[in-house]
C-alpha cells in the first residue's frame, strides 16, 4: 500500500515537471520564432514592467515611511582662541569658554534660533498671580555626567549663586529681587515683587550642580579642576584635553551624553580645535581639517568658504554706536548732541568704510527703524552757533568763552574712547575726520579691554564706541540699558540717560504681555531716544558662520550671542535612516 503511495506521488512529480518542461520548450520556441524587432518589444516590455513593479514597491515604501535622524559621525570646530575656564560663572575670556558650556551645561529653558524658546530642563512652567509668580518643574530622570541626580536643590543654588554679589553675575540685578523656593526635588517657585513678561527669556542661564560647587568659595571657582573638566547635564560630555608639550590646549575632545533627556545627540563626538587667529582657522577649514567655524569676517575675500560650505549669517541684535556721557558738559546739553549728530555722515560714511560687515541702524530696537536723523553739517553748524561755538581764531576749530571773565576762548574739544583693534582705531579715525569738518576737535583714546571696562564702570568718559547685547530674545528688554536706575556701575545705561517718562514706559514693557501694548511701547522708545540722542547707533554686525553642508542643523535666524548656535546642537546629525509611519 505504501510503495503504491509513493508510486503515484512521484508519478505526479514527474509528470508536472514534463508539463513545465513542455511549456518552456513551447514558450522558448515561440520566442525564437519572433523577428529581432519582435523580441527587442517583448524583451522591453518585459523589462518595463520589472521596473515598474520595483519601482512601485520603492515608492510604497517612500510613502510609507518619512526620513529621521539617525546616530553616527562626528564634527571638529574651529575657534579663535583658547579657553580659560569652561564655568558658567566665570567671565568667558575667548570664544571658546562660551561655546563649550553651551555643548557640556544645561538651562531651564534654551534658545530656539528663531527669537523664541523650548524647553530643556523643564517639563513645564505655570505663571501664576497676574505674572509674579513662575512654577517650574523639571524633566524626571535628570542626571549629571557623574550620575548625580540633576534636581531643584541644584536650580536653587545657582540662582542663590544668582544673588550673591561676589559672583558678579550679569542677572544680578535681575534676580536680586526674586525669591526661589524649592517645592519638591523636581519642582521651585520664583515670586517676583511685580510681573514681569521677560523673565522666560531669562531662564536660559547656565545650572550648575551643588554637590560639586556647593563647598568651593566663588573666588576659587577658576582654580579648580572642574573649571578646566567640567561636570554639567548637556548633550556633551567632557573626555579629554589635547594639549602641547608645555600645557597650552590644542582642542577638547567630547563625547554625546549617555543620559541626554531629549532626542539625540546624533553626533557622536564633538571636538573644539583652538586657532591663534581667523585665518587660521580657515586654512585648516580649506584643508578639511575642520568641519566649521564661526563669527568669520564676510567682507575679507580670503575668507571665501569652499563650495562644500554652507554660509549662515543669523540676526544678532547688537547695536553699535557712539555714546554721550549725559552727566558731563558740554554733552549733557540736547542741542550740542543734536548738533554733533548732524556732523556725522552715517549712510555714506559705512559705504566706504573699512566695517563693512554690519547692518546700519538708527535704533536700539533691532526691528525697529525710526525716522532717520538726517546728516546735515550746515544745521550742525547752526545748532553749534545757537550754543555761542564759532570759530573766532579761524584755526578751524569751534571755541567758546565758557565763562564771562575768561580772557581766551576754550575750543570745543571732546575725547572719544575706542577699543584698541584694528576695526574700532578705523571706526574711532574716520569719526575724528568727519567732527573735525565742522569745527569739532575729537582727541582719540585707544585703551585695552580692560580699560575700556573700567571707564565703562566708573562712567570716565566723554564719547566711547561700545555695543549694547540685549539678551532677551526677538523682543529686547531694554531696561537694562535706558532706565535711570541702570547707570554704571550697576547697570548698562552707558550714557547716564535719564528720562521720567522713559523709565515709566521701560517699567510698563516689562509688566505687559499684549502684542498690541508692547510693539506701542517700543516705538515710543525708539522715538524718545531718536530725540533726546543719548547714542548715535551706528550698525549692527554681521555675523557669519560657516559648517559642512553634510552636517544638518536646526534653521539658525536669531541668536542673542554666537555660541546659542549650539543651542538645539542635540538635533545635529550627518546620517539619516527611514521610520514607519
Amino acid at each position: 500500500m505504501r510503495i503504491g503511495i509513493f508510486l503515484k506521488q512521484n508519478l505526479q512529480r514527474t509528470m508536472a515537471r514534463l508539463r513545465r518542461a513542455f511549456s518552456m520548450r513551447r514558450s522558448l520556441a515561440a520566442y525564437r520564432a519572433l523577428s529581432r524587432k519582435e523580441r527587442i518589444f517583448f524583451s522591453g516590455a518585459i523589462i518595463l514592467i520589472v521596473i515598474g513593479i520595483i519601482g512601485g514597491i520603492i515608492t510604497l515604501y517612500l510613502r510609507m515611511t518619512y526620513p529621521a535622524p539617525a546616530y553616527g559621525g562626528t564634527i571638529t570646530e574651529g575657534v579663535v582662541g583658547k579657553p580659560f575656564a569652561i564655568h558658567p560663572f566665570i567671565p568667558d575670556s575667548s570664544p571658546a569658554d562660551g561655546i563649550l558650556e553651551q555643548l557640556i551645561f544645561s538651562s531651564l529653558l534654551k534658545p530656539d534660533s528663531k527669537g523664541g524658546l523650548i524647553a530643556d530642563l523643564v517639563e513645564e512652567y505655570e505663571v501664576l498671580e497676574g505674572g509674579k509668580v513662575y512654577v517650574i518643574s523639571l524633566k524626571p530622570d535628570l542626571k549629571w555626567h557623574d550620575g548625580y541626580p540633576v534636581t531643584a536643590e541644584d536650580i536653587l543654588f545657582t540662582i542663590q549663586l544668582i544673588k550673591n554679589p561676589e559672583a558678579n553675575h550679569p542677572l544680578y540685578n535681575l534676580f536680586r529681587d526674586i525669591d526661589a523656593k524649592v517645592l519638591t526635588p523636581r519642582s521651585v517657585t520664583l515670586t517676583l515683587p511685580r510681573a514681569f513678561s521677560f523673565l522666560p527669556q531669562y531662564l536660559t542661564f547656565k545650572i550648575i550642580p551643588k554637590h560639586i560647587w556647593g563647598t568651593v568659595p566663588i573666588q576659587n571657582f577658576p582654580f579648580s579642576e572642574y573649571s578646566l573638566k567640567p561636570i554639567g547635564s548637556g548633550p556633551y560630555v567632557f573626555k579629554k584635553i589635547v594639549s602641547t608639550k608645555d600645557g597650552n590646549p590644542l582642542e577638547y575632545l567630547l563625547g554625546a551624553s549617555p543620559s541626554y533627556y531629549l532626542p539625540g545627540p546624533y553626533l557622536q563626538s564633538f571636538s573644539i580645535r583652538f586657532f591663534s587667529s581667523i585665518d587660521e582657522a580657515m586654512n585648516a577649514l580649506r584643508k578639511k581639517e575642520i568641519d566649521s567655524v564661526a563669527d568669520v569676517a564676510a567682507n575679507t575675500t580670503s575668507h571665501d568658504a569652499p563650495g562644500n560650505f554652507e554660509t549662515i549669517t543669523p540676526v544678532i541684535p547688537q547695536s553699535f554706536g557712539v555714546f554721550f556721557n549725559l552727566e558731563v558738559a558740554p554733552l549733557n546739553d540736547k542741542v550740542m548732541r543734536q548738533a554733533i549728530r548732524a556732523a556725522l555722515p552715517v549712510e555714506s560714511f559705512f559705504a566706504t568704510n573699512p566695517l563693512d560687515t554690519t547692518t546700519r541702524i538708527d535704533s536700539p530696537i533691532w526691528f525697529i527703524a525710526p525716522s532717520p536723523y538726517p546728516f546735515n553739517t550746515e544745521q550742525s553748524e547752526t545748532l553749534l552757533a545757537s550754543l555761542g561755538w564759532k570759530d573766532t581764531d579761524n584755526d578751524g576749530i569751534k571755541d567758546k568763552k565758557l565763562q564771562k571773565k575768561d580772557k581766551i576762548a576754550t575750543p570745543l574739544e571732546l575725547s572719544l574712547t575706542v577699543l584698541d583693534t584694528p576695526d574700532m582705531q578705523t571706526l574711532g579715525s574716520r569719526i575724528q575726520e568727519e567732527f573735525k569738518k565742522v569745527g569739532i576737535r575729537i582727541i582719540l583714546k585707544n585703551v585695552d579691554i580692560n580699560e575700556f571696562h573700567s571707564r565703562l564702570r566708573s562712567n570716565s568718559f566723554q564719547l566711547l564706541v561700545v555695543g549694547e547685547l540685549p539678551t532677551s530674545g526677538y523682543y529686547p528688554d531694554l531696561y537694562p540699558f535706558f532706565h535711570s536706575t541702570q547707570k554704571p556701575p550697576q547697570g548698562m545705561n552707558f550714557s547716564s540717560y535719564t528720562d521720567k517718562q522713559i523709565d515709566k514706559t521701560l517699567v510698563s514693557l516689562r509688566g505687559s504681555m499684549d502684542p498690541e501694548t508692547r510693539d506701542l511701547r517700543y516705538q515710543e522708545i525708539a522715538e524718545a531716544i531718536r530725540d533726546d540722542v543719548p547714542a548715535i547707533f551706528l550698525y549692527r554686525p554681521v555675523w557669519t558662520w560657516l559648517i559642512q553642508k553634510s552636517i544638518k542643523v536646526p534653521a539658525v535666524q536669531f541668536l542673542n550671542s554666537g555660541d546659542e548656535r549650539l543651542s538645539r546642537v542635540n538635533e545635529w546629525y550627518i546620517f539619516t535612516k527611514r521610520i514607519w509611519k
